[in-house]
């Protein structure tokens, strides 16, 4: 996944009446690596919060992404995978070449996984394209559904939803399909 989603609060969402309440300094409109975003967390066993974190933790340089094959593995995430929280997003953007594609859903979010560490810093969740994105981008964020999304932040299963169900709107005609 490229370095970049889009967010906008959606006018009467249960979100956005959550956000305005009790949360401030979160980035709107197109998310890069060191904004902090509005993410969705787990605050006790069951129920979810939403809470604001920086993307990207600090190593030698500014790591924004984790790919799920290895995360287990990788000493700098061991300490922190199950800390899991998911980012809210309108869609994300991958590029191919010099042509920059907007990946949506036709519900109002999609929602990405991602876990923090104790520095309020959080990473996506990567895995291997599914046979659509594959023609624009090898990996792709972990993509929820709202049922999905439950799921694994209450240390459910680590799964994608449908690439089916995502709208690929593209710079460049190549076919998707």
């Amino acid at each position: 996944m490229c370095g970049r989603y889009h967010f906008e609060l959606i006018k009467g969402s249960k979100i956005e009446q959550e956000a305005k309440k009790a949360l401030q300094g979160f980035k709107t409109g197109d998310v890069c690596p060191g904004d902090r975003a509005l993410l969705i967390t787990e605050h006790d066993r069951n129920h979810i919060g939403l809470s604001t974190k920086k993307w990207g933790i600090e190593a030698s340089g500014l790591v924004i992404n984790a790919r799920i094959e290895t995360l287990k593995e990788r000493k700098m995430f061991k300490a922190h995978y199950d800390k899991r929280c998911v980012v809210v997003a309108n869609g994300f953007y991958e590029w191919k070449e010099q042509n920059r594609y907007y990946i949506d859903t036709p519900s109002s979010y999609i929602y990405l996984a991602a876990f923090f560490n104790d520095r309020d810093e959080f990473v996506i969740i990567t895995k291997e394209s599914g046979t659509r994105l594959a023609k624009i981008h090898p990996r792709s964020p972990l993509i929820m559904d709202e049922e999905l999304m439950l799921r694994y932040l209450f240390k459910g299963e680590y799964r994608s939803m449908d690439e089916e169900k995502l709208k690929i709107k593209g710079d460049a005609m190549i076919s998707l399909f």
